[in-house]
């Protein structure tokens, strides 16, 4: 236990991003959070929609670009495409408009119904398109599901979702889903430790 808790810390302090964003563009939701968007401008013959991506519960923008070999963003911005790595709310450089506070309480509803049309909008704006393709990471991916079903925005061209069910059966025994949560604190699921630990990976 000791030998890989020592050898995680190690990995951990040793973990570097090579990232390779253009720009950075900070926009504000309807409801007062500012969102950050990373942009890899298209190289070439650009395409006419860009690509707005999200990641996952527990992650950042930086899984779409971990190094140079294992980019999708770099990718995708060399195939012609604008590339927008969004982090949404409490993630990375995302926070409420007055700055963060500990007691900062958002939703999967507030991802759909703010977040996500808040970042296609601004990547429209920005590339000068009219719609936009988004690419969601499992929790990201289930958003684009409840966007397209709610209609939170009509900007969106297509999508691509990766690990995200569109069916979780009862027997899944998933917490906070089809299971109660583990732990709650005022009605909160404290998730600090898990997003540090899981974030990087």
């Amino acid at each position: 236990g000791a030998v890989a808790g020592l050898k995680l810390v190690r990995f951990y302090r040793d973990l570097r991003f090579d990232t390779a964003e253009d720009e950075r563009i900070v926009v504000e939701t309807d409801d007062g959070w500012q969102l950050t968007l990373y942009r890899y401008a298209a190289r070439g013959r650009a395409k006419p929609y860009p690509v707005v991506a999200g990641h996952g519960f527990a992650g950042s923008h930086l899984i779409w670009d971990l190094t140079a070999q294992t980019s999708l963003a770099r990718f995708l911005a060399d195939a012609g495409f604008d590339f927008y790595a969004v982090d949404l709310r409490g993630r990375g450089d995302s926070r409420p408009v007055g700055g963060s506070v500990a007691d900062a309480q958002w939703s999967f509803d507030d991802i759909v119904h703010h977040d996500l049309p808040t970042a296609v909008a601004a990547a429209c704006a920005r590339s000068g398109s009219d719609e936009a393709f988004w690419v969601g990471l499992e929790m990201s991916g289930q958003a684009l599901y409840a966007a397209a079903i709610s209609g939170t925005t009509d900007r969106l061209r297509g999508g691509i979702t990766c690990g995200s069910p569109a069916l979780t059966p009862p027997s899944a025994k998933v917490p906070g889903v089809t299971a109660p949560p583990r732990s709650r604190r005022d009605g909160r699921i404290p998730f600090r430790a898990g997003s540090r630990a899981a974030g990087p990976l």
